[in-house]
């Protein structure tokens, strides 16, 4: 794991993307975290927040048409394989690109645009959302609420004390007198 660097601003730049998208390969891994801790171990520079979010972003558990299934693991649980997306194929080296990439990845290129545009109309309907309730709630408090008085909130704490409704003050709650 990648030393910690406390409030030092980290990302991953994107001249690293290549060897990143390397480290995953086409062909997908089922060993995330040994992928995100060794590039960080290799790039100190890199936090791990930063390539787990980058590594978020540049694979998907989806197979693409264009690679073939893994071999059947022996063993005990399942493991779970993330593959680049074919949208960022073109970062591999010739050799390590799959046959027939280039359709793989223009169809990976509209799902990742339609991805993004829900993704906008989530936020949007969200932000607008908690703009309404903000504006509900200032609304409240410039007037449309009913303010009590200092003397109607004493005698609802009076009441609530004593348990009996008043508003004349001599009936105030007052100690016994010894016996």
């Amino acid at each position: 794991k990648g030393a910690s660097k406390g409030s030092i601003p980290m990302s991953l730049p994107e001249e690293l993307l290549p060897e990143f998208c390397r480290r995953i390969s086409a062909n997908g891994t089922n060993q995330r975290m040994e992928v995100i801790n060794g590039f960080t171990k290799d790039h100190p520079q890199t936090s791990a927040r930063q390539a787990t979010i980058k590594f978020t972003e540049l694979t998907t558990k989806d197979r693409p048409s264009c690679i073939p299934p893994p071999p059947k693991k022996v063993g005990k649980g399942r493991s779970i394989t993330f593959y680049v997306r074919p949208r960022y194929y073109h970062m591999l080296s010739e050799d390590e690109r799959p046959t027939g990439w280039e359709e793989e990845a223009e169809a990976d290129e509209s799902l990742w645009q339609e991805e993004q545009e829900a993704k906008a109309k989530v936020k949007a309907a969200s932000d607008q959302k908690m703009r309404a309730m903000i504006a509900d709630k200032a609304g409240e408090s410039d007037g449309e609420r009913t303010h009590n008085s200092m003397s109607e909130m004493n005698s609802s704490v009076v009441t609530s004390f004593t348990g009996i409704e008043s508003d004349d003050e001599s009936e105030r709650p007052t100690k016994k007198p010894k016996a």
